[in-house]
């Protein structure tokens, strides 16, 4: 596994390369084509993870997706998620960490595609700003995608969504789609090694607007850290399952500790 994942590696960086090349030789082109082949890059990295790794890709609950606008507010365990969700919306607008945005080139094409830069310390005027470029992406009837956890957070802990999202949610008057996924089992976070499998990527019931805050954040929680328990066992279920699995299942069950420790604390005091 260690020449395969070295391999997809060496492609992986030298096509991003090559195709950030050709996508900046393009920007002339409407906006709406330029999204598109943004998206391309989610079905190459897909292609090369399946040719050189033995990577599948499993996607669910598409038909839950509504109109656009909305939001889709994703688990983020790996650096697949950042590569290739996006290639399953149709005009998508993300919201991305505002360092990515001070790399050379690659900030510069982030902003011509419309991408928004989050500053994770910001205050009320930084989320104002944020709502502002929202609102203008939106105003396209694009999809708004957000790693409401803010970075990569390791397969079988509890999603804890930053304040940001909630407040998009409550100014904008959008339903929510949360995304659960199982990529940091095969594509973990700081770590050279791909393992080969399925990724699952489930689209959510929709979260509908208007919900007070803590209740939003309450449900968006919940239904992302279900899913991604679901898919936790299902892939430890499944044959030959990445080594990976072991320590996810091992999490989990500390995190359910500690839950059902903090259900009776409540059922004590009450």
């Amino acid at each position: 596994m260690l020449w395969r994942s070295g391999l997809f590696n060496f492609c992986f960086y030298l096509l991003m390369v090559l195709f950030l090349i050709v996508c900046l030789s393009l920007l002339f082109l409407p906006l709406s084509f330029r999204i598109k082949l943004f998206c391309l890059w989610g079905g190459v990295v897909m292609f090369l993870h399946r040719w050189i790794v033995g990577v599948e890709v499993e996607v669910r609950g598409l038909d839950r997706l509504p109109e656009p606008p909305f939001f889709v507010a994703s688990a983020h365990q790996s650096t697949w998620d950042t590569q290739v969700l996006f290639y399953f919306l149709s005009f998508p607008v993300i919201l991305m960490k505002q360092e990515l945005f001070r790399i050379p080139v690659l900030g510069f094409y982030f902003s011509n595609l419309g991408f928004i830069p989050v500053n994770r310390s910001g205050g009320v005027t930084v989320l104002r700003n944020l709502l502002a470029a929202t609102k203008t992406a939106l105003a396209d009837k694009r999809e708004v995608l957000i790693f409401p956890e803010g970075s990569r957070c390791a397969p079988g802990n509890f999603p804890v969504c930053k304040p940001g999202i909630a407040f998009l949610y409550s100014h904008l008057d959008l339903p929510c789609v949360p995304v659960s996924l199982n990529s940091g089992l095969f594509w973990p976070r700081r770590s050279a090694v791909h393992f080969s499998g399925k990724i699952i990527v489930d689209f959510l019931k929709p979260i509908p607007p208007g919900l007070p805050r803590k209740d939003f954040m309450g449900r968006l929680e919940k239904s992302i850290a279900d899913g991604n328990r679901c898919l936790i066992k299902e892939t430890a279920e499944a044959p030959d399952p990445p080594p990976t699995v072991k320590a996810a299942l091992e999490r989990l069950s500390s995190q359910l500790q500690t839950e059902n420790q903090g259900c009776l604390a409540e059922t004590n005091d009450a």
